[in-house]
Formats: structure tokens, sequence, C-alpha cells
């Protein structure tokens, strides 16, 4: 266990390209010679550590999770239920695809939001839906949760216990929203509880996991090539599945303006993102925008631990040392005051290898233009499919070059950034409520259930 958690131990936050492959080449050398030499890590009685911070290194990591998958060994148990209408003594009329949503984070947060609404609509005539909470929440999201689902189980945080709950259930399929965020949803990945196990990208990386079957993508965010980055069978939907509701534009957003950094005039550029996701390769567009725009300030959120922030600050002393000064941190805010920063934003900035999901929902709801430069990896394309679903293509760039151009005219062109707010206006209303996506999800289930049987 200890050699495994040492190839899970990377740096938050990476001082350079060169820190970054010197971290990558010996953690992949360490699963190389644990995989060779046949090592075992025991998924059925422990927790494992998660590989989270492999995805924010900009590469494909299909080989590394697979290496991880050799070493880490979960139940595969196989006499598990069968599909519900092939079910043994089948006298139940119920004869629903019995289908079960797994997280750590169905509550307020990015995982609530991109589910709830799945939970909610997904058709009962034909699914029976139970939530499987792995961890106990009380808030508005987890409440609606509870009411939205057939069944609302919370799963006990302790391995074996939940192996064992989640295979009482019986169910048909089993979606994990996210894996590699939650210590508990990492661990259970490696083991089956489900004829048909699924993953989405609530944290968009690959499993490694031989019990997990399907990886949910969609046509709008990843291309046919993307096989090679998952372990998973890839199901490219033609949509997200995701039923985004609309946030709303808070009251009176010019509020936001009285927090320090962000008074006074001068075009405002907003990448509030985790630190983690700030990538060496960003700092070449963040100086280009600065340079070319010496009044404008770039916002960022403070990490919600102080060391990476410290570090983040300490590489920018260095790669940004002549415009650092124009980089504004702010405390971390309520959701409410983050939409206002979204709002009064001239232009957000997606980082180039892992880019927005949720800030990226949000940012477009409040009618703010978000650049995107699309990497080949699914995690650095999710703006650019919100984009092609709006049909709408005029922020996303193909260089980093076009990302700072178009940047700083966004941010100083007042006609031109008018007209692409209006344009995201008008068009932003098919990412959200959109019965569609849980049409699309509901055939990619079936799909994936009728091919077990």
């Amino acid at each position: 266990m200890n050699r495994l958690l040492a190839t899970s131990v990377l740096p938050v936050v990476y001082q350079s390209r060169e820190d970054l492959q010197h971290w990558r080449l010996e953690q992949h050398s360490a699963l190389e010679t644990m995989a060779a030499e046949g090592v075992s890590v025991d998924a059925t009685s422990q927790l494992v550590p998660t590989a989270f911070f492999w995805a924010y290194q900009g590469l494909n990591d299909s080989q590394a999770m697979a290496l991880r998958g050799r070493i880490v060994v979960g139940s595969a148990e196989a006499n598990l239920q069968s599909i519900a209408n092939e079910r043994p003594n089948g006298e139940s009329s119920d004869r629903r695809i019995r289908v079960g949503f797994l997280s750590a984070y169905f509550r307020n947060h990015t995982i609530g939001r991109l589910n709830i609404g799945r939970i909610e609509k997904l058709d009962r005539s034909r699914f029976h839906v139970t939530v499987c909470a792995a961890s106990s929440s009380d808030d508005e999201f987890s409440r609606r949760f509870q009411n939205g689902a057939d069944e609302y189980v919370v799963i006990p945080r302790d391995v074996k216990a939940a192996i064992a709950a989640l295979r009482q259930l019986e169910l048909d399929v089993l979606l994990f929203a996210d894996v590699g965020m939650d210590a508990l949803c990492s661990t259970l990945a490696f083991s089956r509880m489900a004829p048909v196990q699924c993953v989405t990208w609530g944290h968009p990386e690959t499993t490694g996991s031989p019990t997990m079957d399907y990886f949910l993508s969609s046509e709008l965010l990843d291309e046919p090539y993307a096989q090679e980055h998952y372990t998973e069978t890839l199901v490219r939907m033609p949509l997200t599945g995701t039923s985004y509701e609309r946030p709303q534009v808070p009251a009176d957003p010019e509020s936001i303006r009285r927090l320090p950094g962000l008074e006074g005039s001068g075009p405002i550029y907003g990448c509030p993102q985790s630190l983690f996701k700030f990538h060496p390769d960003d700092d070449i567009v963040l100086r280009g925008i600065l340079k070319a725009d010496p009044q404008g300030r770039i916002v960022v959120i403070e990490g919600r631990v102080p060391e990476w922030t410290k570090r983040l600050r300490s590489r920018w002393q260095k790669t940004l040392a002549d415009v650092q000064d124009r980089i504004v941190f702010l405390p971390a805010i309520a959701n409410n005051d983050y939409l206002r920063l979204l709002r009064i934003c001239d232009v957000i900035l997606d980082p180039l290898h892992f880019g927005g999901g949720n800030s990226s929902y949000e940012a477009l709801a409040m009618g703010t233009p978000v650049i995107t430069l699309p990497s080949p990896f699914l995690r650095g394309r999710i703006t650019a499919g919100l984009y092609r679903k709006m049909q709408m293509i005029n922020c996303i760039v193909n260089t980093t070059d076009e990302y700072i151009a178009l940047a700083v005219r966004l941010a100083k062109d007042q006609a031109f950034r008018q007209a692409i707010r209006a344009r995201i206006a008008a068009q932003s209303a098919v990412l959200f409520d959109d019965p569609a996506e849980v049409r699309c999800l509901e055939n990619a289930l079936l799909c994936c259930a009728g091919n077990r049987r």
C-alpha cells in the first residue's frame, strides 16, 4: 500500500514543465516496477489512494491507470443478478432497468449540479433509479436527490460493507458519477457490484479498472480516436447526457467590485479555477495577455490550502515576473458571489489542459465569453463541446497566439464583446434544462445494459 501511495503523491502545483516531466517519469516508472513484480493491493477491505492529481499533467494517462488496474485488486464476483427482465424467478411486475448512481458528492457541489437533472428526469417507465450516496449531507441539493430517487441509500464508508450494500441492491447498471475524487468511490471502482458498471466525466479521467465496463462521454467532447485515452469502452453519446439547470444572474452583480483588487477601471480577465488546473503551459498565455494589455488584470481564487497559493505565487514570481503584480488573488467566495464575478469579467480564460466544466456552464449562463483552446483530452474539451452544442465557435481557438489575441480583443473592444455576449445570450439556452440530454443518457444506459444480456 505504501508503494502505491507513493505513486499517487504528486505536486499540486508544478514549478515548470521540467518539474512536471520529472514527477511523471518517476511515478510512472514506479508503477511499472510494481506491476512487473506482481505487487497487489487489496481493494476489498481497505481504502486505496486516489490518482486524482495525475489528470492535471495534460497527458494521456491510460497506460498509468491501466498499470494501477493491474496492481489494485478488488472483488470481481461473477454470480450477480442479471438484467431486470432476465432475473430468475422473475415474478415481479417491475421489469424496469435498475440503475444506481454512486458518488460522495450528491449535494451542493459540482457533481451535485451535473447529476440532479439526471436523477429527477430519468424516465421512470423504463428505469428504477437508486441514488447511492457515499456520504451523509443535508442541504438543498442532497434533499432533492433524496426526493428525486425511487430509492436513496447511504453507502457505509467501510469498504467491505459498501461492496455488500451495493450488491444487495441488485442493480442492473451502476453508474459512478465520478472516480478519482473520493477515496471510497475510487476504491469501489475496482470491484464488481453490478453486471454493468459505467463511469462518466465528473472527474474526466479513465479509471484503469478491469471491472469498469464503459466510459460515458459524448461526440461533443471526445473524438473517435479518443478510445486510446480510456481503459473502458468509450461510449460517445450524441449529447453530453447532462441536464444542467440554468443558474440565474444574482442581484447586483456589480457589488462584487467591492473586493480588493476588483475596484477601478481596466479589463478583467477571470480564471477562477482550482489552482491545480494551472499547468506551466498556461503561464505563456497569462503572460501574453498581460503584456498585450497593460491595463488588464487576471483574477484567480486562492487555493483551499494556503500552501497551494504559495506555490503558485512562487512560480509566477519567476515566469510572470514583470506582470505578476496584475494577478489578483481573491479569497474563497460564496456561489452567488462567484456568479457575480463571472458576470462582471470581460472574458473568462479556460485553462489549456484541464478546462472548465461546471464553471463554463455558469459563465455562459452569466453571458460572459469563455476563451478555449481544446486539448486532445476530454478534460480540456468541455467548454468547446458546449460551444459546439450552441453552434457558436467564435471563442474556440487553435493556437496560444490566437488565444491571447482574442482574449485581449474581447476585453478591449467593447462593441465586439457586446456582440459576442449577445450571441451567447441568444444561443446558450440549448445548454440548460434540455430534455434531449436525459433521453440521450437513457439510450446509452439501455445500450450498455443490452450489451450484457
